[in-house]
């Protein structure tokens, strides 16, 4: 599901996100981004090429797919946030 974020005009928000899809077998083999972004109505999405292969998501041997499922954590910290008086 997706929810879009308005952001108020002449306003910008400085986050740090980690996304990271953990290894359910017990194993130590997370893959995870880490980074900051400065969100503004002028720049408001951030992506990546390649987070996770689909042929590495689905080898048995890493664990990320197990029972037909994934499990995908994400944090989002904001940093500071900028309102134009």
């Amino acid at each position: 599901m997706y929810n879009e974020v308005k952001i108020p005009a002449d306003t910008k928000l400085f986050t740090k996100f980690i996304l990271r899809v953990k290894d359910q077998t017990g194993g130590n083999r997370d893959v995870k981004i880490e980074d900051n972004h400065l969100y503004s109505p002028d720049n408001y999405s951030s992506g990546r090429v390649e987070f996770l292969s689909l042929a590495k998501l689905q080898d048995p041997k890493m664990g990320f797919l197990v029972d037909d499922t994934v499990t995908i954590e994400a944090e989002v910290t904001l940093l500071g946030l900028v309102m134009k008086e």
